[in-house]
């Protein structure tokens, strides 16, 4: 239950105390929250194993997202939690990632959630 209350702290709740964004189980297992940082309006966590880090975005990004402070490998893959298919990815020069963001999650209804959307970077 602490680190299902520390990422409410993260997004915040409604007026009524009801939490806008919950996270999915798989991130409630596998945060550290003692690791959580941000930058700019983007807020992240990682996997207990190092081998994933999430990226929280609370406005739905266009056609791209940048997400800077993540490095990743040539073999890392990029997820859109509650979106089945991988998403296409390139590194940037000021160091981050640009991920392309699929024409169907262009439309509100098809997205996975309203309030905040998890990519997983899943690294080597």
């Amino acid at each position: 239950m602490k680190k299902f209350i520390i990422i409410i702290l993260l997004f915040g709740t409604t007026a009524t105390g009801i939490a806008q964004n919950e996270p999915t189980a798989e991130q409630v297992r596998q945060d550290r929250v003692r690791d959580v940082w941000k930058s700019g309006d983007i807020r992240f966590t990682r996997s207990k194993d190092n081998k994933r880090v999430y990226a929280f975005v609370e406005t739905f990004p266009d056609r791209e997202v940048i997400i800077p402070s993540v490095t990743l490998g040539k073999k890392s893959k990029m997820r859109l939690l509650g979106y089945g298919k991988l998403l296409k990815w390139s590194p940037i020069s000021d160091g981050g990632v640009k991920i392309e963001i699929p024409d169907v999650l262009q439309t509100p209804e098809n997205r996975p959630c309203e309030y905040a959307w998890s990519f997983e970077f899943e690294t080597e």
